[in-house]
């Protein structure tokens, strides 16, 4: 199943079979893709708010003891 946020950033994920397992996957792009878990359709739920991390284009960032190549 895939839904979008409504205006209000809530989203809601309808018709699913009851008392299964879903693993929740979060995913926007130019985002760090988030992984939730496995929630069981036992009951209705509320996961809460989610949040997404930006990518880190520069993992390895000189630190204050390290040369830069324009040194």
């Amino acid at each position: 199943h895939e839904t979008e946020t409504d205006e209000f950033g809530d989203f809601w994920i309808k018709e699913l079979k009851w008392n299964n397992p879903y693993l929740i996957k979060i995913e926007k792009e130019g985002y760090e893709e988030k992984i939730l878990g496995v929630y069981k359709t036992e009951k209705d739920i509320n996961i809460g708010d989610i949040f997404l991390k930006k990518p880190n284009k520069n993992p390895n960032p000189p630190t204050s003891n390290q040369t830069s190549p324009l040194s």
